[in-house]
């Protein structure tokens, strides 16, 4: 400000001072009075320009503000010569500054040097000048972005919302929630998503079309909240979707809707509903015709079903569902839901102990999700592979496939796969003995798990017992044990309840064996009767890997209370078992203990 007021001249060499121009500087006492006096000294040329920018954002162009002062309506006009020549003064002012290169061909990029001059002076353009101006900012941003437009949606939509245009704002919001969904940036998509209903359920007048955008956004919400584990608002957003289809009479997208619930409900633990809500969804998307949509809802029906199966443990319906889903996604080109078919595959191997052949649809599954580009269900294949690894006793192999997954979670922001992976990579460090890191992960995702149960809580629970057994800290394994087994009987999920009775099994075996000569406690449960569950429930699933899991801690308790006749039976059967699958890492394990030292 003094270099304005002529008191500093700056020069080639050095600057100097005049000391007769000093005694009438007035400097305003704060930095917003000097930068609002700043602006209100400048030529009148200059002035319009910094507000045209200011209006455009922080980043502006030379060609916008020509947009800006184009014969309007409304507006001063200004030439080209004029803007140029203002753009220069501005700089060597160091108000702004140029930019080496720009975000659009043909136009030359500029910015403010201070957030809070842009502020100063936006706040002094007339609030109706204001709206026009967003409006046009709007317009030459379509124009000037061609085939990039939806790279700058949530802009194009800020200056709309500004100019007071709710609909054009709210279509454009929408726009921007579908991009950042696509580019994995799922809070940017929930901010873009909500603005766009908000303005939309603002709107004095909505015509009709709208209410097929409407449904599209909240379906993009409910898939955005969900995926950064925010159930309870993702619930939310597929029901809101869900009741104005059914007003609409919208078939196909009710099928959406429900399938999102199934998507939901098997998220949060209750398995039997996402059944429900899956099949509901199939049956409406049959219902919608023959359409290639109407297609993929009845495929994504069908596969959230076979997932839902392979939570409560039945290893028959996930491979039939399978087969069904590859055959219909082979038939209509969708790759993408080949991919979901092989790890359907993958996992329904996997619940009956054939880990290999579980390997091999989980290595297709990766490769062809790779080449999608659809990264979440690329972490998600590693993870399954690592879960193979993990439970054919080989962990060293499993923890980098975890932590891989883990990696990629983070790069697309998957708050709720990151958690899924975290557990994953706690029980590979379990196998490990890395008991105390094992439990610092375990307990973060306890933590961060912000419902009461949710697919993977029951496992967390049982790792995190087993954890805490591994440093002898007796007390806490109960306890996260029986949490185990009781989100275990919530959910429905046999393979989650088997392994939290196992592992109870494994627990109370400890507790008995550290009282010595104590009285047992009635009230702690008794071990082979939590044995004897694990393996009734394995032995329903077909569970083969599981059964020899459980038979070898039975083993181990049984000699342990000096029956080694019936110890050493189970472990011949858990080997023999483990044998078969071809586990050769479990195998070894076993081998190197000697049968007396078994316990």
């Amino acid at each position: 400000m003094l270099v304005d007021q002529k008191v500093i001249v700056p020069g080639a060499d050095q600057w100097r001072i005049e000391p007769a121009r000093l005694a009438s500087a007035t400097i305003p006492p704060t930095l917003t009075g000097v930068l609002q006096a700043r602006a209100d000294g400048l030529p009148p040329t200059e002035r319009a320009v910094l507000q045209r920018a200011s209006v455009v954002g922080r980043t502006f162009w030379d060609t916008a503000l020509e947009r800006l002062s184009a014969p309007d309506k409304g507006q001063d006009i200004l030439a080209t010569d004029q803007i140029q020549g203002a753009l220069l003064a501005l700089q060597r002012k160091e108000l702004i500054f140029q930019r080496h290169t720009s975000a659009f061909s043909g136009a030359v990029e500029y910015f403010f040097k201070h957030e809070l001059m842009l502020n100063v002076v936006y706040e002094n353009v007339i609030r109706r000048q204001r709206k026009l101006y967003h409006a046009q900012t709007a317009q030459w941003l379509i124009g000037q972005s061609g085939r990039r437009v939806t790279e700058f949606a949530g802009l194009v939509a800020g200056h709309y919302e500004h100019a007071g245009l709710a609909l054009e704002a709210a279509e454009w919001y929408g726009k921007a929630g579908q991009q950042a969904s696509m580019g994995y940036a799922p809070t940017n998509a929930i901010d873009s998503f909500q603005k766009a209903l908000a303005l939309l359920s603002a709107a004095v007048s909505v015509p009709s079309s709208a209410a097929a955008k409407r449904l599209e956004w909240q379906e993009g919400l409910g898939e955005a909240l969900g995926s950064q584990a925010r159930f309870v608002d993702a619930d939310a957003a597929y029901l809101a979707m869900r009741t104005e289809a059914e007003t609409a009479g919208d078939l196909l997208a009710q099928a959406r809707a429900w399938n999102g619930l199934a998507f939901l409900h098997e998220r949060q633990g209750d398995n039997r509903a996402s059944v429900v809500a899956a099949e509901r969804a199939e049956s409406l998307a049959r219902q919608s015709g023959d359409s290639a949509a109407a297609t993929a809802g009845r495929i994504r029906a069908l596969h959230l079903k076979g997932w839902a199966f392979f939570r409560l443990g039945d290893a028959k319906m996930v491979l039939a569902l399978a087969a069904e889903t590859l055959q219909l996604c082979t038939q209509f080109g969708d790759r993408r839901g080949q991919a979901t078919s092989l790890k359907l595959h993958g996992v329904g191997h996997l619940l009956l102990g054939r880990y290999h052949e579980a390997d091999r649809f989980f290595k297709q599954g990766l490769t062809l999700f790779r080449k999608l580009g659809d990264w979440r269900n690329a972490a998600a294949m590693l993870s399954n592979l690592g879960e193979s690894a993990r439970l054919r006793g080989d962990c060293q192999t499993a923890a980098p496939l975890y932590r891989e997954a883990m990696a990629l979670a983070r790069e697309i922001d998957s708050r709720e796969s990151e958690m899924l992976y975290l557990t994953n990579l706690s029980g590979a460090l379990v196998g490990l003995e890395q008991f105390d890191q094992a439990e610092a992960g375990l307990r973060q995702v306890i933590a961060l798990t912000a419902i009461p149960n949710s697919c993977a809580l029951s496992e967390t629970y049982c790792l995190l017992a087993e954890a805490c057994l591994g440093q002898e800290k007796q007390d806490e394994a109960l306890a996260a044990a029986q949490r185990a087994l009781a989100l275990a009987k919530e959910s429905g999920s046999h393979l989650d309840m088997g392994s939290a009775w196992r592992t109870l099994g494994r627990v109370a075996a400890a507790i008995g064996q550290g009282r010595r000569s104590r009285v047992a406690d009635p009230a702690e449960p008794a071990p082979d009767g939590c044995f004897e569950q694990s393996l009734r429930v394995f032995r329903q699933m077909n569970a083969e890997g599981e059964q020899a899991r459980t038979l070898r801690a039975w083993a181990q308790y049984e000699v342990r209370r000096r029956r080694a006749a019936a110890g050493r039976k189970m472990w011949g059967e858990a080997r023999d078992l483990f044998s078969r699958l071809g586990l050769s890492a479990e195998v070894e394990k076993m081998d190197a203990i000697q049968p007396e030292r078994v316990a």
